[in-house]
């Protein structure tokens, strides 16, 4: 009975050991858990803005133009057809993109302006209501004209900008 004592005596300080090596290295795991996004974010920040890359000072002085795409009149899908829109939208394009873009546009205008009409006819009052509405309408409209004038996945047009929006 003796012994007993002095087996207690020396497994205390290595339960003491061993809980503060596991304390240590949860504190150290969380510390870097917390850190790792930091780092990551400052670094791709540090890529993003190096002015040595040869495109970096070509996007940066490529100024936005707009190009006037027209006014569009639809009946909004309801009952008894009561209600219509009538948006008048811009495009949104970078300066070198102008004249390529302003080409397909002349080209594809009825297919276009055809596209957009039967879109926005899909449309009720509750789908367009509010800024929601509108950005999901903008999104949509430069994905559709992303995706009609320019193969290959290139989006040429960077937004879709409403000059008017009447709803009656």
């Amino acid at each position: 009975m003796a012994e007993e004592p002095r087996e207690n005596a020396q497994e205390e300080p290595a339960r003491k050991s061993g809980f503060l090596t596991i304390v240590l290295v949860a504190i150290v795991s969380l510390a870097a858990g917390v850190a790792t996004p930091i780092v990551f974010a400052k670094l791709s920040n540090s890529k993003e803005s190096s002015p040595g890359e040869p495109g970096q000072a070509r996007l940066e002085n490529d100024k936005r133009e707009f190009i006037s795409f027209g006014a569009v009149t639809v009946n909004l899908d309801s009952d008894r057809l009561n209600r219509f829109l009538h948006v008048d939208i811009s495009l949104q394009i970078r300066e070198s993109n102008k004249q390529e873009v302003e080409k397909q546009i002349e080209l594809h205008k009825q297919i276009l302006n055809n596209w957009l009409i039967s879109f926005l006819a899909d449309q009720n009052l509750e789908e367009i209501r509010g800024a929601n509405g509108h950005n999901r309408l903008r999104r949509e409209i430069r994905n559709q004209f992303n995706a009609l004038l320019f193969k290959g996945g290139t989006e040429k047009i960077e937004d879709v900008l409403f000059q008017e929006f009447n709803v009656q």
